[in-house]
Protein backbone atom coordinates (compact mmCIF):
# COMPACT_ATOMS: atom_id res chain seq x y z
CA UNK A 1 0.00 0.00 0.00
CA UNK A 2 1.07 3.64 -0.32
CA UNK A 3 2.96 5.10 2.67
CA UNK A 4 0.02 7.30 3.68
CA UNK A 5 -2.54 4.49 3.67
CA UNK A 6 -2.77 4.64 7.47
CA UNK A 7 -3.19 8.39 7.70
CA UNK A 8 -1.18 11.50 7.10
CA UNK A 9 -3.26 13.00 4.32
CA UNK A 10 -3.66 12.12 0.69
CA UNK A 11 -5.66 9.33 -0.91
CA UNK A 12 -5.41 5.98 0.90
CA UNK A 13 -5.89 3.87 -2.22
CA UNK A 14 -3.79 1.11 -3.75
CA UNK A 15 -4.78 0.06 -7.28
CA UNK A 16 -3.96 -3.13 -9.15
CA UNK A 17 -4.82 -4.00 -12.72
CA UNK A 18 -6.52 -7.26 -11.81
CA UNK A 19 -6.67 -9.83 -9.05
CA UNK A 20 -5.37 -13.32 -9.87
CA UNK A 21 -8.28 -14.81 -7.89
CA UNK A 22 -11.29 -13.27 -6.19
CA UNK A 23 -14.76 -14.21 -4.98
CA UNK A 24 -17.55 -12.35 -3.26
CA UNK A 25 -18.46 -13.53 0.21
CA UNK A 26 -21.55 -15.74 0.50
CA UNK A 27 -24.78 -13.84 1.20
CA UNK A 28 -28.50 -14.38 1.74
CA UNK A 29 -31.29 -13.46 -0.66
CA UNK A 30 -35.04 -13.97 -0.83
CA UNK A 31 -36.56 -15.93 -3.69
CA UNK A 32 -40.13 -17.26 -3.87
CA UNK A 33 -40.66 -16.41 -0.20
CA UNK A 34 -37.67 -18.58 0.79
CA UNK A 35 -34.27 -17.41 1.98
CA UNK A 36 -31.32 -18.84 0.07
CA UNK A 37 -27.57 -18.79 0.62
CA UNK A 38 -25.79 -17.55 -2.49
CA UNK A 39 -22.40 -19.04 -3.33
CA UNK A 40 -20.66 -16.55 -5.66
CA UNK A 41 -18.28 -18.22 -8.12
CA UNK A 42 -14.54 -17.73 -8.08
CA UNK A 43 -13.28 -15.20 -10.61
CA UNK A 44 -9.79 -15.30 -12.10
CA UNK A 45 -7.89 -12.26 -13.32
CA UNK A 46 -10.79 -10.34 -11.86
CA UNK A 47 -11.22 -6.65 -12.56
CA UNK A 48 -13.87 -4.30 -11.22
CA UNK A 49 -17.13 -5.22 -9.52
CA UNK A 50 -18.36 -8.75 -9.98
CA UNK A 51 -21.25 -8.98 -12.47
CA UNK A 52 -24.45 -10.22 -10.87
CA UNK A 53 -25.54 -13.31 -12.80
CA UNK A 54 -29.21 -14.16 -13.07
CA UNK A 55 -28.67 -17.58 -11.50
CA UNK A 56 -26.15 -17.91 -8.68
CA UNK A 57 -25.41 -21.29 -7.12
CA UNK A 58 -27.61 -21.20 -4.02
CA UNK A 59 -29.09 -23.40 -1.31
CA UNK A 60 -32.38 -22.95 0.63
CA UNK A 61 -32.20 -22.32 4.35
CA UNK A 62 -33.52 -24.88 6.84
CA UNK A 63 -33.77 -25.04 10.59
CA UNK A 64 -34.05 -27.73 13.21
CA UNK A 65 -33.43 -31.22 11.84
CA UNK A 66 -35.16 -30.71 8.47
CA UNK A 67 -33.45 -32.91 5.90
CA UNK A 68 -34.69 -31.75 2.53
CA UNK A 69 -31.87 -32.84 0.30
CA UNK A 70 -28.74 -33.26 2.35
CA UNK A 71 -25.83 -31.18 1.16
CA UNK A 72 -27.95 -28.58 -0.64
CA UNK A 73 -29.57 -27.54 2.66
CA UNK A 74 -28.34 -24.74 4.88
CA UNK A 75 -28.70 -25.13 8.64
CA UNK A 76 -29.51 -21.97 10.61
CA UNK A 77 -27.89 -22.08 14.05
CA UNK A 78 -28.68 -19.95 17.09
CA UNK A 79 -26.65 -19.44 20.27
CA UNK A 80 -28.91 -21.98 21.98
CA UNK A 81 -27.52 -24.71 19.68
CA UNK A 82 -24.58 -26.57 21.18
CA UNK A 83 -21.27 -26.98 19.39
CA UNK A 84 -22.05 -30.70 19.12
CA UNK A 85 -25.39 -29.96 17.44
CA UNK A 86 -23.79 -27.55 14.95
CA UNK A 87 -21.01 -30.03 14.23
CA UNK A 88 -23.58 -32.73 13.50
CA UNK A 89 -25.01 -30.52 10.77
CA UNK A 90 -21.54 -29.75 9.43
CA UNK A 91 -20.70 -33.46 9.41
CA UNK A 92 -23.78 -34.05 7.25
CA UNK A 93 -22.28 -31.72 4.68
CA UNK A 94 -24.61 -28.81 5.33
CA UNK A 95 -23.67 -25.18 5.10
CA UNK A 96 -24.22 -23.35 8.40
CA UNK A 97 -25.50 -19.81 9.00
CA UNK A 98 -24.84 -18.48 12.50
CA UNK A 99 -27.45 -15.98 13.70
CA UNK A 100 -26.29 -13.06 15.89
CA UNK A 101 -25.26 -13.84 19.45
CA UNK A 102 -22.57 -15.36 21.66
CA UNK A 103 -21.53 -18.97 21.07
CA UNK A 104 -19.53 -20.57 23.92
CA UNK A 105 -17.77 -23.55 22.32
CA UNK A 106 -16.28 -26.45 24.28
CA UNK A 107 -15.04 -27.96 20.98
CA UNK A 108 -14.18 -26.39 17.60
CA UNK A 109 -16.66 -26.04 14.76
CA UNK A 110 -15.20 -28.34 12.08
CA UNK A 111 -15.84 -27.28 8.49
CA UNK A 112 -14.57 -30.34 6.65
CA UNK A 113 -16.74 -30.94 3.57
CA UNK A 114 -15.50 -29.65 0.22
CA UNK A 115 -17.21 -26.38 -0.71
CA UNK A 116 -18.90 -25.95 2.67
CA UNK A 117 -19.78 -22.49 4.03
CA UNK A 118 -19.82 -21.09 7.57
CA UNK A 119 -21.51 -17.67 7.46
CA UNK A 120 -21.99 -15.40 10.45
CA UNK A 121 -24.70 -12.73 10.66
CA UNK A 122 -24.53 -9.63 12.85
CA UNK A 123 -21.08 -10.41 14.23
CA UNK A 124 -21.94 -13.87 15.50
CA UNK A 125 -19.25 -14.30 18.17
CA UNK A 126 -17.48 -17.60 18.85
CA UNK A 127 -15.51 -18.16 22.07
CA UNK A 128 -13.53 -21.37 22.70
CA UNK A 129 -13.95 -22.27 26.37
CA UNK A 130 -11.45 -25.14 26.76
CA UNK A 131 -8.25 -23.94 25.14
CA UNK A 132 -9.05 -25.32 21.67
CA UNK A 133 -9.67 -23.49 18.37
CA UNK A 134 -13.09 -22.00 17.78
CA UNK A 135 -13.11 -22.98 14.08
CA UNK A 136 -11.19 -25.46 11.96
CA UNK A 137 -11.37 -25.19 8.15
CA UNK A 138 -10.31 -28.57 6.83
CA UNK A 139 -11.30 -29.09 3.18
CA UNK A 140 -10.78 -27.61 -0.26
CA UNK A 141 -13.21 -24.90 -1.26
CA UNK A 142 -14.62 -24.18 2.21
CA UNK A 143 -15.55 -20.60 3.06
CA UNK A 144 -15.86 -18.73 6.34
CA UNK A 145 -17.39 -15.26 6.32
CA UNK A 146 -18.64 -12.63 8.74
CA UNK A 147 -17.59 -14.42 11.94
CA UNK A 148 -16.06 -12.80 15.04
CA UNK A 149 -13.84 -15.11 17.08
CA UNK A 150 -12.54 -14.09 20.49
CA UNK A 151 -10.14 -15.77 22.90
CA UNK A 152 -11.52 -17.69 25.86
CA UNK A 153 -10.38 -18.17 29.47
CA UNK A 154 -7.94 -21.00 28.64
CA UNK A 155 -5.03 -20.44 26.26
CA UNK A 156 -5.72 -21.61 22.70
CA UNK A 157 -2.80 -22.56 20.48
CA UNK A 158 -4.79 -20.86 17.72
CA UNK A 159 -8.30 -19.41 17.55
CA UNK A 160 -8.92 -20.16 13.86
CA UNK A 161 -7.03 -23.00 12.15
CA UNK A 162 -6.93 -23.39 8.37
CA UNK A 163 -5.77 -26.86 7.34
CA UNK A 164 -3.69 -29.40 9.22
CA UNK A 165 -0.83 -31.72 8.30
CA UNK A 166 -2.92 -33.81 5.87
CA UNK A 167 -3.05 -32.83 2.16
CA UNK A 168 -6.82 -33.42 2.12
CA UNK A 169 -7.30 -30.42 4.43
CA UNK A 170 -5.67 -27.97 2.03
CA UNK A 171 -7.16 -25.78 -0.65
CA UNK A 172 -6.46 -26.50 -4.30
CA UNK A 173 -5.88 -24.36 -7.35
CA UNK A 174 -9.46 -24.92 -8.52
CA UNK A 175 -11.01 -24.85 -5.03
CA UNK A 176 -9.14 -22.48 -2.71
CA UNK A 177 -10.13 -21.98 0.91
CA UNK A 178 -11.70 -18.52 1.34
CA UNK A 179 -11.99 -16.35 4.45
CA UNK A 180 -14.07 -13.18 4.08
CA UNK A 181 -14.41 -10.49 6.76
CA UNK A 182 -12.54 -12.53 9.37
CA UNK A 183 -12.47 -10.84 12.80
CA UNK A 184 -10.34 -12.37 15.56
CA UNK A 185 -9.54 -10.71 18.87
CA UNK A 186 -8.02 -11.39 22.26
CA UNK A 187 -10.37 -9.59 24.59
CA UNK A 188 -12.07 -9.90 27.97
CA UNK A 189 -14.11 -7.35 29.88
CA UNK A 190 -12.51 -5.85 32.99
CA UNK A 191 -15.15 -7.61 35.06
CA UNK A 192 -14.24 -11.03 33.61
CA UNK A 193 -13.12 -13.52 36.29
CA UNK A 194 -9.91 -14.27 34.33
CA UNK A 195 -8.09 -12.89 31.30
CA UNK A 196 -8.60 -14.06 27.74
CA UNK A 197 -5.52 -15.77 26.28
CA UNK A 198 -4.36 -17.15 22.93
CA UNK A 199 -1.00 -17.81 21.30
CA UNK A 200 -2.06 -17.35 17.66
CA UNK A 201 -5.19 -15.74 16.25
CA UNK A 202 -5.25 -17.14 12.70
CA UNK A 203 -3.05 -20.14 11.87
CA UNK A 204 -2.91 -20.94 8.14
CA UNK A 205 -1.46 -24.42 7.62
CA UNK A 206 -2.72 -25.03 4.09
CA UNK A 207 -1.96 -24.04 0.52
CA UNK A 208 -4.30 -22.09 -1.78
CA UNK A 209 -5.88 -19.92 0.91
CA UNK A 210 -7.36 -16.48 0.20
CA UNK A 211 -7.93 -14.11 3.13
CA UNK A 212 -10.22 -11.29 2.01
CA UNK A 213 -10.27 -8.67 4.79
CA UNK A 214 -9.04 -9.81 8.18
CA UNK A 215 -8.97 -7.79 11.38
CA UNK A 216 -6.84 -9.51 14.03
CA UNK A 217 -6.21 -7.54 17.18
CA UNK A 218 -5.46 -7.51 20.88
CA UNK A 219 -8.34 -5.47 22.25
CA UNK A 220 -6.62 -4.06 25.32
CA UNK A 221 -8.60 -0.84 25.57
CA UNK A 222 -11.04 -2.31 28.11
CA UNK A 223 -9.72 -5.72 28.95
CA UNK A 224 -7.33 -8.08 30.59
CA UNK A 225 -6.05 -9.83 27.47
Amino acid sequence: PPPDSCGGGGPAVASVGSAPLAAEKPFLFLQNQTLHLALPPIRRQAKGAAPRPHHLPAAPLASGDDDDDGRSVVFVATPSDSAAAINRQLARGRHVVLTPGLYALPVPLRVATRGQVLLGLGFATLTPMRGLPAVELLAAGVRMAGVLVQAGPLRSRALVVVGDVSPSSSGTADAPILLHDCFVRVYAERTAPQPAVATTMLWVRADHVVVDHAWLWRADHDSTA
